[in-house]
Protein backbone atom coordinates (compact mmCIF):
# COMPACT_ATOMS: atom_id res chain seq x y z
CA UNK A 1 0.00 0.00 0.00
CA UNK A 2 0.90 3.27 -0.42
CA UNK A 3 1.36 4.86 2.80
CA UNK A 4 2.95 2.02 3.99
CA UNK A 5 5.67 2.07 1.37
CA UNK A 6 5.76 5.47 1.70
CA UNK A 7 7.57 5.12 5.36
CA UNK A 8 10.03 3.08 3.62
CA UNK A 9 11.23 5.57 0.32
CA UNK A 10 14.57 6.33 0.55
CA UNK A 11 16.27 9.37 -1.03
CA UNK A 12 17.72 6.94 -4.39
CA UNK A 13 15.67 4.60 -6.09
CA UNK A 14 15.17 1.79 -3.73
CA UNK A 15 13.14 0.98 -0.13
CA UNK A 16 16.18 0.84 1.71
CA UNK A 17 13.93 0.33 4.86
CA UNK A 18 11.72 -2.33 3.54
CA UNK A 19 11.88 -5.86 4.81
CA UNK A 20 12.83 -7.10 0.81
CA UNK A 21 15.72 -4.92 0.33
CA UNK A 22 16.64 -3.94 -3.13
CA UNK A 23 12.55 -3.43 -4.03
CA UNK A 24 11.58 -0.84 -6.50
CA UNK A 25 8.73 1.67 -5.39
CA UNK A 26 7.22 1.15 -9.34
CA UNK A 27 4.02 3.62 -8.66
CA UNK A 28 4.46 4.95 -5.34
CA UNK A 29 5.10 8.44 -6.27
CA UNK A 30 8.21 9.70 -4.40
CA UNK A 31 5.93 12.75 -3.06
CA UNK A 32 4.84 9.80 -0.66
CA UNK A 33 8.15 9.98 1.32
CA UNK A 34 7.58 11.15 5.03
CA UNK A 35 4.11 11.06 5.09
CA UNK A 36 3.99 7.58 6.95
CA UNK A 37 6.28 8.09 10.55
CA UNK A 38 7.06 4.49 11.66
CA UNK A 39 7.50 3.87 15.12
CA UNK A 40 8.98 0.64 16.59
CA UNK A 41 6.47 -1.87 18.85
CA UNK A 42 6.69 -1.22 22.39
CA UNK A 43 8.70 1.82 22.31
CA UNK A 44 5.95 4.68 23.92
CA UNK A 45 8.61 7.08 24.35
CA UNK A 46 9.29 6.86 20.74
CA UNK A 47 5.90 7.13 19.31
CA UNK A 48 5.22 10.28 22.08
CA UNK A 49 7.93 12.32 20.45
CA UNK A 50 6.90 11.70 17.05
CA UNK A 51 3.20 12.84 18.13
CA UNK A 52 4.65 16.06 19.36
CA UNK A 53 6.98 16.42 16.71
CA UNK A 54 4.31 16.35 13.89
CA UNK A 55 1.37 17.78 15.70
CA UNK A 56 -0.86 19.38 13.82
CA UNK A 57 0.24 17.43 10.37
CA UNK A 58 -0.77 14.11 10.80
CA UNK A 59 -4.37 12.51 11.25
CA UNK A 60 -4.09 9.14 13.06
CA UNK A 61 -1.83 6.58 14.38
CA UNK A 62 -2.08 3.56 12.60
CA UNK A 63 -0.58 0.07 13.60
CA UNK A 64 -0.97 -3.68 14.45
CA UNK A 65 -2.01 -4.63 17.63
CA UNK A 66 -0.15 -7.48 17.67
CA UNK A 67 2.34 -9.19 15.18
CA UNK A 68 5.49 -11.02 16.44
CA UNK A 69 5.71 -9.55 20.11
CA UNK A 70 2.98 -8.76 22.81
CA UNK A 71 2.46 -5.58 24.02
CA UNK A 72 4.52 -5.05 26.95
CA UNK A 73 4.12 -2.45 29.92
CA UNK A 74 0.37 -1.55 28.76
CA UNK A 75 1.61 -0.69 25.35
CA UNK A 76 -1.64 -0.96 23.73
CA UNK A 77 -3.71 1.54 26.52
CA UNK A 78 -0.52 3.97 25.84
CA UNK A 79 -0.93 4.61 22.34
CA UNK A 80 -4.81 4.81 23.16
CA UNK A 81 -3.85 7.20 25.86
CA UNK A 82 -1.58 8.96 23.84
CA UNK A 83 -4.02 9.32 20.59
CA UNK A 84 -6.85 10.98 23.12
CA UNK A 85 -4.39 13.21 24.64
CA UNK A 86 -2.73 14.71 21.21
CA UNK A 87 -6.37 14.33 19.06
CA UNK A 88 -5.20 11.67 16.40
CA UNK A 89 -7.46 9.11 15.49
CA UNK A 90 -6.57 5.56 16.31
CA UNK A 91 -6.34 2.80 13.69
CA UNK A 92 -5.97 -0.60 14.55
CA UNK A 93 -5.06 -2.89 11.30
CA UNK A 94 -6.15 -6.69 12.43
CA UNK A 95 -6.13 -7.84 9.17
CA UNK A 96 -2.97 -10.81 9.94
CA UNK A 97 -4.18 -11.15 13.49
CA UNK A 98 -7.71 -10.42 13.17
CA UNK A 99 -9.79 -13.62 15.57
CA UNK A 100 -6.43 -15.06 15.86
CA UNK A 101 -6.47 -14.14 20.31
CA UNK A 102 -10.27 -13.58 20.33
CA UNK A 103 -13.24 -13.65 18.20
CA UNK A 104 -13.58 -9.97 17.01
CA UNK A 105 -10.29 -8.80 17.04
CA UNK A 106 -7.03 -8.68 19.56
CA UNK A 107 -8.19 -5.03 20.14
CA UNK A 108 -10.88 -6.83 22.53
CA UNK A 109 -8.57 -9.80 23.86
CA UNK A 110 -6.25 -6.55 25.26
CA UNK A 111 -9.44 -4.42 26.01
CA UNK A 112 -8.33 -1.65 24.06
CA UNK A 113 -10.64 0.31 21.82
CA UNK A 114 -9.55 1.92 18.57
CA UNK A 115 -11.51 4.56 16.74
CA UNK A 116 -11.30 1.70 13.87
CA UNK A 117 -10.43 -1.55 13.27
CA UNK A 118 -10.11 -3.12 10.03
CA UNK A 119 -10.37 -6.87 9.44
CA UNK A 120 -9.66 -8.95 6.17
CA UNK A 121 -10.74 -12.36 4.60
CA UNK A 122 -9.63 -14.28 7.87
CA UNK A 123 -13.14 -13.56 9.31
CA UNK A 124 -14.65 -15.28 6.49
CA UNK A 125 -12.22 -18.40 5.85
CA UNK A 126 -10.38 -17.39 3.25
CA UNK A 127 -13.18 -16.19 0.77
CA UNK A 128 -12.95 -12.36 0.11
CA UNK A 129 -14.29 -9.59 2.35
CA UNK A 130 -13.31 -6.97 4.46
CA UNK A 131 -14.51 -5.34 7.57
CA UNK A 132 -14.05 -2.25 9.30
CA UNK A 133 -15.69 -1.07 12.31
CA UNK A 134 -15.29 1.90 14.38
CA UNK A 135 -16.77 4.68 16.63
CA UNK A 136 -19.51 7.00 14.77
CA UNK A 137 -18.03 10.31 14.97
CA UNK A 138 -15.00 8.36 12.40
CA UNK A 139 -16.76 5.71 10.89
CA UNK A 140 -19.21 8.75 9.69
CA UNK A 141 -16.36 10.77 8.17
CA UNK A 142 -16.76 8.11 5.02
CA UNK A 143 -19.90 9.21 4.09
CA UNK A 144 -18.24 12.03 2.12
CA UNK A 145 -15.24 9.76 0.64
CA UNK A 146 -15.56 6.86 -2.42
CA UNK A 147 -15.78 3.60 -1.05
CA UNK A 148 -15.15 0.94 -3.93
CA UNK A 149 -17.58 -1.21 -4.85
CA UNK A 150 -15.66 -4.10 -4.67
CA UNK A 151 -17.62 -6.63 -2.88
CA UNK A 152 -21.67 -4.79 -3.85
CA UNK A 153 -22.50 -7.89 -5.65
CA UNK A 154 -20.70 -10.51 -3.46
CA UNK A 155 -22.88 -12.59 -1.38
CA UNK A 156 -20.26 -15.68 -1.45
CA UNK A 157 -18.18 -13.61 1.13
CA UNK A 158 -20.94 -12.18 4.12
CA UNK A 159 -21.87 -15.34 4.38
CA UNK A 160 -19.07 -17.22 4.44
CA UNK A 161 -18.00 -14.30 6.90
CA UNK A 162 -21.19 -15.24 8.94
CA UNK A 163 -20.64 -18.51 9.03
CA UNK A 164 -17.06 -18.36 9.76
CA UNK A 165 -18.17 -16.06 13.24
CA UNK A 166 -20.67 -18.15 14.03
CA UNK A 167 -18.16 -21.17 14.32
CA UNK A 168 -15.22 -19.13 15.92
CA UNK A 169 -17.95 -17.89 18.69
CA UNK A 170 -19.85 -21.52 19.02
CA UNK A 171 -16.52 -23.60 18.85
CA UNK A 172 -14.55 -21.24 21.37
CA UNK A 173 -11.89 -21.25 18.40
CA UNK A 174 -9.24 -18.85 19.00
CA UNK A 175 -8.99 -20.83 22.66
Amino acid sequence: HDWYLSANLAEDANLDGHLIPGLSPRGVPRGLAGTALPFHYNNIDELEEILIKNKGTMAAIVMETIRYDFPKDDFLHKVRALADKYGFVLIFDEITVGFRLCTGGAHLFFGVNPDMAVFGKAMSNGHPMAAILGAEEVMEAAQETFISSTYWTDRLGPVAALATIRKFKDQNVAE
